[in-house]
Formats: structure tokens, C-alpha cells, sequence
């Protein structure tokens, strides 16, 4: 029985913080994480927007994963915090789903720079900002944003507009019936750094296909995904389009869904970890030898 809970679950209105807690524990992945970096397409400082280009290389974002180890050994995840577990530190799949919201969140956060008297915020009956006024005193910083809601209060319009400057941003998210997000695209003005984002799910709520489209680049990448009956997965393949980028990661499990062997097939950038699993913990060999395994179940 799989101990990973859908994604569904997380999205409801009434259990936001639960994707607050997704993603406060995403972030302790990050320091067990080997070679991971901030140029992913799902970047959320909306000062950086406009480098979103460059963003398309999975192999720059970190790993994903739900559990906290403690004491040699690492707990299972707890449903309010699991989407999906890659089980290897090597691993470069990404939850881009846990992105996005993060990039929303990030919009939402724009609010937080108001104070005194440096501008305005509107909120709606859910405390949500619905439009934000940033005007600090002798600053050239002025900006203006604007958000509308569905009736579960999920962002589907963010608009940004940059006093004096060429820096003004519209996105819009699009999601399924159980909140997950299906479709998000992001227009910068006067630049080529739009791109769109899109989603699609088995019935359990697991990503199984994405796709990342930048507009005026080579940038555009495909993601494929395949999970066992137990929700683990199994195969993943990145697409770079146009490229040679193209990345194709196997895993397999032992009967207590613990990972016994992974395979990474990149251009020039093959690795292999076998492991096994004794008193004293779990053993490493390969060409990922030094990678942090996570138990996912």
C-alpha cells in the first residue's frame, strides 16, 4: 500500500497549509542534494523572470524527495507533505509541480514589501492580495500588482507592472477539477523570454507528462513519467527538443519498496547505483557511488 498520498489532496482551499508544509520540507532535500542549482524553468523571483531562457537544462535543478532522515534512517512521508519521491540524490527530476506553486507564493509575497506608508494592498474575504501598490520615498522601485482567483481561491491572473521600466509581467494558470495545475503561461512585455508550462496526471494525481514551450528558443524541453502500483517511480525521460540533452532515468525496488538499482543514460553521462541494505544502513556501489538514497515508502 502506497504511503504517498495524491497531489489532489494538497490542492484543496481548505488544506493550503498543507502545500506550505510541502514545500518547507522540499527545502531540507536541497542540502542532501549533489549538484543542484537555481536555473530551472520554475524560478520564482520575479526579478529574474526575464533569464527564464537559460532555464530549460533540467540537469541544473535539484532532486526531489519527502523525507527527513533521523538517526541513519529516513521516515517515511507523511501525507500531508508527499507527491511523489525520487529516491537518489543524482537523481535531476524535479517536482514541477511544487514549483509552480512556489512561484505563486512568490507573487503572493510581493504583498510583504508593503509597509507603513510605502503603499497599499487589497485582499479578498480569503486574505489573499488582489492588488498590491509598492511606492517607497525616493526609490525608482514603484511597481503595481494585480491577482484574480477561481472559486477555490486559486491564482489563475497575476499581473505586474514596473513603474519606469520595461519589466512588466502577465501570467495565467489554468487546473483540473482537483486543483492541479494543468496550464501556465508567463508573458513578459518587449522581451523573448515568455514561455508556457503544461500538466497532465494519471488518477492518482501523479504527474505523467510535462511540458516546458519557450517562446523565440531552443529552449523547449519534454518530461515523461512511470510509476508502479505502489505510486514509486519507475522511469522518467527528459526530451530536450532540438538537442542532444535527452536523459532517460530506470529505477527498481526490492518487495519493502526500498531502491535496489538506478540507471542514468545521458549524452556522455551514464551512471548506475546499485543497493543493498543491511543493519548498518544501506550500501552504494557504482558510478553514484556518493549519492544519498531516500526511502520512499
Amino acid at each position: 500500500m502506497s504511503t504517498r498520498s495524491s497531489e489532489s489532496a494538497l490542492l484543496s482551499p481548505k488544506r493550503r497549509w498543507l502545500v506550505a508544509s510541502f514545500l518547507a520540507l522540499s527545502s531540507l532535500l536541497f542540502a542532501c542534494t549533489a549538484g543542484s542549482s537555481d536555473d530551472d524553468p520554475a524560478k520564482t523571483d520575479a526579478g529574474e523572470d526575464a533569464d527564464r531562457d537559460d532555464a530549460g537544462k533540467h540537469r541544473d535543478a535539484s532532486s526531489e524527495g519527502d523525507a527527513d532522515e533521523e538517526d541513519g534512517d529516513v521516515d517515511p512521508p507523511s501525507t500531508s507533505s508527499a507527491k511523489f519521491c525520487v529516491p537518489i540524490s543524482s537523481s535531476s527530476i524535479v517536482s514541477r509541480v511544487a514549483a509552480l506553486f512556489a512561484n505563486v507564493d512568490d507573487r503572493k509575497d510581493l504583498a510583504a514589501l508593503v509597509g507603513g506608508s510605502t503603499g497599499s494592498v487589497t485582499r479578498n474575504a480569503n486574505g489573499d492580495p488582489t492588488y498590491v501598490h509598492y511606492d517607497p520615498t525616493g526609490t525608482e522601485s514603484d511597481f503595481t500588482a494585480s491577482f484574480t482567483y477561481d472559486s477555490d481561491d486559486l491564482l489563475t491572473y497575476f499581473h505586474y507592472d514596473a513603474s519606469g521600466s520595461e519589466a512588466d509581467t502577465t501570467e495565467s494558470y489554468t487546473y483540473d477539477s482537483d486543483g492541479l495545475p494543468t496550464y501556465h503561461r508567463y508573458d513578459a512585455s518587449g522581451t523573448d523570454a515568455d514561455y508556457t508550462e503544461s500538466f497532465t496526471y494519471d488518477s492518482d494525481g501523479l504527474v505523467t507528462y510535462y511540458r516546458y514551450d519557450a517562446s523565440g528558443s531552443d529552449a523547449d524541453f519534454t518530461e515523461s513519467y512511470t510509476y508502479d502500483s505502489d505510486d514509486l517511480i519507475t522511469y522518467y525521460h527528459y526530451d530536450g527538443a532540438g538537442t542532444a540533452d535527452d536523459v532517460t532515468e530506470t529505477f527498481s525496488y526490492d518487495s519493502q519498496g526500498r531502491l535496489t538499482y538506478w540507471k542514468y543514460d545521458g549524452v556522455g553521462n551514464d551512471k548506475t547505483a546499485s543497493i543493498s541494505y543491511g543493519s548498518s544502513g544501506s550500501t552504494v556501489t557504482g558510478t553514484a557511488g556518493g549519492s544519498t538514497i531516500k526511502l520512499c515508502k
